[in-house]
């Protein structure tokens, strides 16, 4: 996988870049949007900031609610962000649970009219693995045989009991569109067409400008309540709150916390702070690679405990995001409960710098004339510090540690770069100490504890962190069906992490969206907002006001 895929799309999109300023003026006739608000109207459109990157169900990373809403999945998590069956009617588990067998619901086409069958499922399933491609590859990678034994049943079967269901993952495509390119043509594959099953049709891509999808009136489901779904693309946030207070547009993200706060009182705009699926972490370079220039200094469990002590989050939370975020702990947010290890406070590393200039006392880390602390053997605690600019908060929060890290004799220099250049310096050249960066989170714990395994150094892992015990909680969790022996693995693994300091989260931050009151109804409460997610249920529970 190439690393835009590896780092920022794997979870099926991410959306950040979509928080990048974009040229070009506010597009809105490209959708036909009115000059002012429509009372009851049937059809969303949406603000955003980016166009979109592809029409490759398998390839984008951007708008992931637009392939929920044109692909069927065998199952799909709805505004709550639980599981529940989709194109799957039935789903059953051999006793090993390593075997699973779906039947498809009746009567599903794709938007051409062509029957979905067991063998688009097969299809589906069989390219993933055989291409590697889109974050569900991270998912099915334990898939060791599929069969369609006839037109309604699709059988999958694994070398280890998968603890999250595949069939959340996999976008059903129809076999007779993809089935005729070569495996090296997939990934290139415009897909203009977009045919899938879903509740919505794909209607037309203008770039730069604007897509947009209609109501599927054959869908075999519960059809949405909006007749169509526009993203307009905007040239800046300013005009893109703008036109949502004159009613051109009836959803908008995503908002800063000055623009946002400035909506909270508009009539007819309800501006909501979504439960954050998303977190800013201060990461370490730990590898032990003879190509890696990073300063070996952080390795030492100590002072990276240390600097977590000296790490002011609350401040940051504050300044940063005017409040609009929580102070992290784990790699699992509270977003998701039945997963997130709820550390007791006397066990976090609060505050505290004189605690933190204590620990690096005790271990010989003395404090020179200039105020910077040196090693035993002489060697400056002064490491170089980078700051992705994908979205604009990241720098503003490296640049508070700076001084955070001083007040504990730690050096720290600050450079900003581009995402892909920080994930060059990171995954590619090793040549980093320290970064400030993000991640998204699927609903399942899986993949943010993946991601710092051992087995994930060369393609996931920002850190290259290496714990044994860790990898084997991972492993095992990934595998553990029972909900609650589950749980526990991974809350084991959260402590362990969390306690060896290879990340300090920084916060958790929250999803800022602002909508229409007067136009359209149906809006749900769903953890991370109401696009830029998971689930299309955000999208298909509207309804016109």
């Amino acid at each position: 996988m190439d690393q835009k895929l590896t780092r920022r799309g794997f979870l099926e999109g991410g959306g950040l870049a979509a928080l990048m300023v974009v040229g070009g003026p506010a597009l809105l006739s490209a959708c036909g949007a009115t000059t002012s608000s429509t009372k009851g109207s049937s059809s969303l459109r949406i603000g955003l900031l980016t166009d979109q990157d592809t029409l490759n169900v398998f390839t984008s990373v951007d708008a992931p609610e637009l392939f929920r809403c044109v692909y069927d999945n065998l199952m799909a998590y709805d505004a709550h962000l639980n599981p529940q069956l989709q194109l799957a009617k039935t789903k059953t588990a051999s006793a090993d649970g390593k075997t699973l067998t779906y039947t498809l619901q009746p009567g599903a086409k794709f938007h051409d009219g062509t029957p979905v069958t067991s063998a688009d499922v097969k299809f589906s399933y069989d390219l993933v693995v055989k291409t590697g491609l889109s974050g569900a590859a991270f998912f099915i990678h334990t898939l060791v045989s599929t069969a369609a034994p006839d037109p309604t049943t699709f059988v999958a079967t694994f070398s280890d009991p998968p603890a999250d269901d595949p069939g959340l993952f996999v976008p059903i495509v129809p076999q007779h569109i993809w089935g005729s390119l070569a495996k090296d043509k997939i990934a290139a594959f415009t897909n203009a067409a977009m045919i899938g099953s879903g509740p919505f049709k794909f209607v037309e891509w203008k770039h730069g400008q604007s897509w947009k999808i209609e109501r599927n009136p054959d869908y075999w489901g519960t059809k949405p309540g909006l007749e169509s779904a526009s993203w307009i693309v905007f040239q800046n946030e300013e005009t893109l709150a703008l036109a949502l207070r004159q009613g051109e547009i009836d959803l908008t993200f995503p908002l800063t916390a000055t623009i946002f706060a400035g909506l909270r009182n508009t009539s007819n705009v309800d501006a909501v702070r979504y439960q954050a699926i998303e977190f800013v972490h201060f990461g370490f370079n730990l590898s032990t690679n003879p190509k890696s220039t990073g300063n070996p200094l952080l390795r030492e469990k100590v002072i990276r405990q240390a600097m977590a002590y000296g790490t002011d989050k609350n401040k940051i939370v504050q300044l940063v995001l005017e409040g609009y975020g929580t102070p992290g702990t784990t790699v699992i947010m509270p977003a998701f409960s039945e997963w997130f290890l709820n550390i007791p406070a006397s066990e976090q590393y609060a505050y505290n710098p004189e605690l933190a200039n204590s620990i690096l006392d005790q271990a010989g880390y003395a404090q020179t004339s200039s105020g910077i602390r040196q090693s035993p053997g002489g060697k400056p605690l002064h490491f170089r510090l980078f700051a992705s600019t994908v979205i604009p908060l990241l720098a503003p929060a490296a640049q508070l540690l700076i001084p955070m890290m001083k007040a504990i004799g730690i050096q720290m220099d600050l450079t900003t770069m581009s995402d892909p250049s920080l994930s060059n310096q990171v995954f590619t050249l090793i040549d980093y100490d320290a970064f400030v960066w993000d991640w998204f989170s699927t609903p399942t714990p899986t993949f943010m504890l993946s991601v710092e395994t051992t087995g994930a150094i060369g393609t996931l892992s920002d850190t290259y962190y290496s714990n044994p015990s860790y990898d084997q909680l991972v492993a095992l969790e990934a595998k553990t069906t029972d909900l609650k022996t589950r749980q526990q693995l991974v809350y084991e693994a959260q402590k362990i992490f969390y306690e060896d300091a290879a990340y300090i989260i920084l916060f958790y931050l929250d999803a800022l969206m602002a909508h229409r009151t007067d136009t359209i109804a149906g809006w749900s409460n769903v953890p991370g907002g109401i696009v830029n997610n998971n689930t299309a249920a955000g999208i298909v529970n509207l309804r016109p006001a």
